[in-house]
């Protein structure tokens, strides 16, 4: 099932125009997490997609995929909610992914290294301009007004920062099998193992950590405690970072950890998940998140204008059919009468018109005189 996705997702890679949208299930964004939900599903986990941390995702979710949208630290009151969900349950597994860049640099250096060398230089200008526009993505500090969970409870940034070129090593328990070149993982911002209870799985060059877990203490009745998954950048879960077959192993293995047992799996996406909720979208907030959509409701649009035109009431007074005296028998015989004194057979015209009237009006043409009485 993986490769049909993927095949789908690069089979436009010579486009100038594509879905860039982050961390959604849904479309054929590069930066999305339909393959990676897809994988899941194939495992035999359920999968959906969910929008607000409520109490019905906290009672359905075995386990919560979070791909951040923002740089940085998860939020304070999203860290609280998902602690407080771990601990009310056994085995409950959370997987957070940092966002530190994104997968659509790589999938314009793909597009411009498959471009064919009689390709129009036109498009492949564009396509230069859309690779250079893509790197200059850099990792940037939370929006203003945020609150970021305590690193001390959760997890910290190292405080060097990496440049564009990937990691020519991987080290940890994950990168045996791995060939470092070919996998090309980009790090720009590693995590920091602080803690004796996290552990690191896969690090680049000079020991910079990409994924590390950890599990909180265990519940007082010897079950299955609940864990964290830390992933430092999407470069092996996004979309078309997916792609280059040297990552899938790694794909593999977060798919793994979530555990061998069918899971209840929920992709958390967007940027507002917690708070009141917010009342029914109108069709115009819908038309502007799926733009798609607006092209659907337009042509529905223009349909319903013709039809309503087509079954319009006229108006105005509508105008009388010229007489054509086809309601008059009297009218046949003239016509073929006058058609007959055209080709110059005015004797037979007449013959006819004679013989007409004798059949309509026999009294009035009787030769013979009626004779009253005995």
């Amino acid at each position: 099932m993986l490769v049909p996705v993927l095949l789908a997702l690069v089979s436009g890679c010579a486009e100038t125009q594509i879905d860039t949208t982050y961390g959604r299930i849904a479309g054929r964004s590069v930066n999305g997490t339909g393959v990676f939900a897809s994988l899941l599903r194939d495992e035999g986990h359920e999968v959906r997609a969910a929008r607000r941390l409520n109490e019905e995702l906290g009672d359905w979710a075995e386990t919560i995929v979070r791909f951040l949208p923002e740089p940085g630290i998860v939020s304070q009151e999203e860290a609280d909610w998902y602690f407080d969900w771990q601990m009310e349950g056994d085995g409950r597994r959370l997987i957070l992914v940092c966002r530190d860049g994104s997968a659509e640099a790589e999938y314009w250096q793909g597009a411009l290294e498959a471009l064919p060398e009689d390709a129009p230089e036109q498009q492949r200008d564009r396509i230069e301009e859309k690779l250079t526009r893509a790197s200059d993505w850099g990792s940037e500090g939370p929006p203003p007004g945020f609150q970021a969970a305590d690193p001390d409870y959760w997890f910290r940034f190292d405080e060097e920062t990496g440049g564009a070129d990937p990691s020519v090593s991987l080290g940890g328990p994950w990168s045996e099998g791995i060939d470092p070149k070919a996998a090309a993982l980009p790090l720009h911002r590693a995590l920091e193992v602080s803690s004796p209870a996290e552990a690191a799985l896969l690090t680049g060059d000079d020991d910079r950590v990409i994924v590390m877990d950890w599990s909180w203490d265990d519940p007082i009745d010897g079950g299955d405690p609940s864990a964290v998954l830390v992933v430092a950048n999407g470069s092996f879960l996004l979309n078309a970072a997916v792609v280059p077959h040297a990552r899938r192993p790694l794909t593999m293995k977060v798919a793994e950890w979530v555990g061998s047992t069918p899971r209840k799996v929920a992709f958390v996406e967007g940027s507002f998940l917690l708070g009141a909720e917010s009342s029914m979208p109108t069709p115009w907030q819908v038309i502007r998140q799926v733009p798609e959509l607006g092209i659907v409701a337009g042509h529905f649009l223009m349909l319903a204008l013709i039809a309503a035109l087509a079954h319009a009431v006229i108006l105005g007074r509508p105008r009388a059919a010229p007489f054509s005296g086809a309601d008059r028998p009297r009218m046949h015989a003239e016509a073929l009468g006058n058609l007959l004194s055209r080709i110059g057979s005015d004797r037979a015209a007449r013959s006819l018109l004679t013989t007409y009237r004798r059949w309509r009006r026999p009294q009035a043409h009787d030769d013979h005189p009626r004779i009253d009485g005995p």
